[in-house]
């Protein structure tokens, strides 16, 4: 990135070098011009200097055109490579969760001990669900190239069946003396906002302290409420119903997603790079572990069968629909 920075900056030099060297060059010729007409008919003149501005206006016109089609050229590179490193940031990211829950597999080999809390899936899910919201802090982080310590990301979820809601990553600046579910009732709360306006889900303010949907917490108040958020719904279900509903919040405390000031245009841009290029991958492991979650939490309503169909002998006894 230093290196084609250096190159965009050296040909800028180049150019504005040529642009005045043509600017001088034209003014100079324009006395000669005269000098060398004035002995001359007047038509002839006329023609001369004519023709010359012909000839300069249509030099300047191919000029600036190909200097005009080449930025456009180095800005497309540029957001191909731009594009291409967060692509990259990305896979790494997402492969080191792969290797993790991978690692949480191989710890579990050497004894063959698994607690309560882990089974049955040989890993603990509320664990896996925090080191995927840390790693999608760490990825946010170097994609607007600030400290990891100014974003948080924040994880809360409820079984639909159920009314309380749980923590499961992060806090967002929220005191732990606050009730999770009174703070998801309070309509003066993004959390509330998005929950009941999810056809507006995400949610992208990159300043927050213009919002009137988001209650400063805690946090906030150490950086006069400066900084951004991204916030949505995520939904666990089947065909017939949702099981688990949970609420993504991507926060930043003392720093932007993108510059202030920045045009409509920039926030834009950013706000489909997170909704596109980012957050989705997540979202599909987020969805994952939310099912297992599920599962556990109805483990005592699972029935086992034999692999042979319903009305096998099964390994707890003939036709058996014995619990596990």
């Amino acid at each position: 990135m230093e290196e084609q920075e250096k190159l965009q900056r050296n040909k800028k030099i180049r150019n504005h070098i040529f642009n005045g060297f043509f600017n001088v060059l034209t003014i100079m010729c324009i006395p000669l011009i005269q000098t060398i007409t004035q002995k001359n008919e007047h038509p002839f003149r006329t023609n001369l200097m004519f023709t010359l501005f012909i000839i300069l206006l249509i030099f300047f016109a191919y000029r600036e055109y190909h200097q005009y089609k080449e930025e456009c050229e180095n800005e497309q590179k540029l957001k191909n490579t731009e594009r291409n490193a967060r692509a990259k940031t990305i896979l790494t990211q997402i492969v080191r969760l792969i290797d993790r829950k991978a690692d949480n597999y191989r710890k579990n080999t050497y004894e063959l001990k698994v607690v309560d809390k882990e089974w049955p899936y040989i890993y603990g899910v509320h664990n896996y669900l925090q080191e995927t919201c840390e790693n999608l802090k760490i990825t946010i982080a170097k994609i607007i190239q600030e400290e990891s310590s100014y974003v948080d990301v924040s994880l809360i979820y409820k079984y639909c069946s159920e009314r309380e809601w749980k923590w499961l990553a992060g806090r967002s600046g929220i005191s732990d003396m606050t009730d999770l579910n009174e703070f998801v009732r309070d309509s003066s709360t993004l959390y509330h906002y998005v929950m009941c306006h999810k056809e507006k889900a995400p949610v992208f303010c990159n300043d927050k302290s213009e919002s009137n949907i988001y209650k400063p917490g805690r946090r906030d108040g150490l950086f006069d409420s400066r900084g951004s958020f991204y916030a949505m719904p995520i939904t666990f279900c089947n065909n017939k119903e949702a099981l688990v509903e949970a609420i993504l919040l991507i926060s930043t405390y003392g720093v932007n997603f993108i510059p202030l000031g920045s045009s409509k245009e920039q926030e834009n841009e950013f706000r489909r790079i997170l909704a596109y290029e980012v957050v989705p991958y997540y979202i599909s492991i987020i969805q994952s572990e939310l099912g297992a979650l599920y599962m556990r939490h109805n483990l005592d309503k699972v029935q086992h069968y034999p692999a042979e169909g319903l009305g096998g002998r099964g390994c707890h006894g003939e036709g058996s629909s014995e619990k596990i």
